[in-house]
């Protein structure tokens, strides 16, 4: 059986780290070579993975950042199937990764899949919102969605013809994507029988810091321009369409919270489309990042 590789991007995970290698080497139909590449973790997240057979493969970069750090641990991978799985993301079906290499195998047009991300059981109603809306039980995404890294798989030879974007700090997964698309180098298939449990219940802060850093991407990805009415437009659906799903779905206590995050959400958008555009306009190769 042909080997392939699963790429592990680590920091300070011990609180679910266990879980996704364990639910990992659970996988059936499929026999794969574990690479690790740990950006500092200080907790017991190098401790745990120990326990399992893994490469851990040295960060060249000097700061993590993901477009050269994924660039830079390729480059030392030999499979010819890459699969992404972050170290949150605790895969739900034995056979969620054979469902997500078969259609490589089977397919010289399909050049990469995408799993179903499922929220976690404590997941805030507006996270289990935004899953159901991003990841749905259908046979495609939204548009805005190409891959996303915390559980998708390529063919490498895709990646020797383009690798990952560096101009800004995140979504190198969505943009690659949108690359690949735009350039007919294959097909993008999405894999909802191949499931994995990943989210994230952010605070204002780290929402806010979580949108600046996709409103830098998306200036340089989808040209969006910072717009200050469009942002204003853009929270009131948002707010709407978030108090709709709280009241179906009995979410009475949390409705106070929606009107507050969303300022957050939308104001750290607007900032980075206007980093990003000042950047651009001053040709500075700084990037801005703002941890979350």
């Amino acid at each position: 059986m042909q080997k392939i590789a699963v790429l592990m991007r680590t920091k300070n995970s011990d609180w679910v780290i266990s879980q996704t290698l364990n639910a990992l080497f659970s996988q059936k139909g499929v026999e794969f070579e574990l690479y690790i590449v740990d950006s500092g973790s200080t907790d017991n997240t190098l401790a745990i993975c120990d326990d399992f057979p893994h490469q851990k493969l040295p960060m060249a970069s000097e700061t993590y950042v993901p477009g050269p750090v994924l660039n830079d641990a390729i480059q030392m991978i030999e499979q010819s199937i890459i699969i992404m799985l972050n170290s949150d993301s605790v895969l739900l079906h034995p056979n969620s990764l054979k469902k997500l290499v078969d259609p490589l195998k089977e397919s010289t047009e399909i050049v990469a899949t995408v799993g179903r991300q499922l929220p976690r059981p404590d997941a805030q109603p507006w996270v289990r919102k935004d899953y159901l809306n991003a990841f749905p039980n259908t046979d495609s995404l939204p548009e805005n969605i190409t891959l996303s890294f915390p559980l998708s798989a390529f063919k490498k030879s895709v990646w020797v013809k383009e690798k990952f974007y560096e101009k800004s700090w995140g979504s190198e997964d969505t943009e690659w994507g949108k690359r690949i698309l735009d350039k007919n180098l294959g097909k993008i298939k999405y894999i909802p029988e191949a499931t994995t449990m990943h989210s994230h219940n952010y605070n204002n802060i780290e929402l806010h810091n979580r949108k600046f850093i996709e409103g830098e991407a998306d200036y340089f990805i989808y040209k969006v321009e910072p717009n200050a009415m469009k942002a204003l437009y853009g929270y009131a659906r948002r707010c709407i369409s978030e108090l709709k799903f709280y009241l179906l779905n009995n979410f009475f206590l949390s409705t106070p919270k929606i009107f507050q995050r969303n300022i957050y959400y939308f104001l750290g958008y607007y900032r980075g489309l206007r980093s990003a555009k000042n950047r651009d306009l001053k040709n500075i190769d700084k990037l801005a990042h703002k941890p979350y």
